[in-house]
C-alpha cells in the first residue's frame, strides 16, 4: 500500500509499536530506534510523518532538545562567548 504515512518511534522495540498502534500499526511504516540521539540521526537523513517518544525515553529527549537549542544559540553569535568566573576570569 504507498503512500502509508512513516511514523519514527523512539522505544524500546517494535513489538511496544504494536501495543500501542494494535491493528492499526498496519495502516503505518513504524521506524524503531531505541534512543532520542538516533533519532535525531534518522530525522537528518530520511523523511517522517511524525514522531512518537516513549515515556521512558522523555527525559533524554528533552535533553537532546535542550542541547540543540544551545548549539543553535551559540552558533547565532558572531563574535563569540566567554564564561567568567566571579574574578572575571577566563573560565571557557
Amino acid at each position: 500500500m504507498p503512500g502509508k504515512p512513516r511514523i519514527l518511534f523512539v522505544c524500546d522495540s517494535r513489538e511496544t509499536v504494536e501495543q500501542l498502534l494494535g491493528s492499526a500499526a498496519e495502516a503505518c511504516e513504524a521506524v524503531v530506534v531505541s534512543d532520542p540521539l538516533r533519532a535525531l540521526a534518522s530525522l537528518s537523513r530520511e523523511q517522517f510523518d511524525g514522531v512518537y517518544v516513549a515515556r521512558d525515553r522523555l527525559e533524554e529527549a528533552f535533553e537532546l532538545n535542550e542541547f540543540l537549542r544551545n548549539e543553535q544559540i551559540l552558533a547565532g553569535m558572531p563574535d563569540g562567548v566567554a564564561l567568567l568566573d566571579g574574578d572575571n576570569r577566563i573560565v571557557w
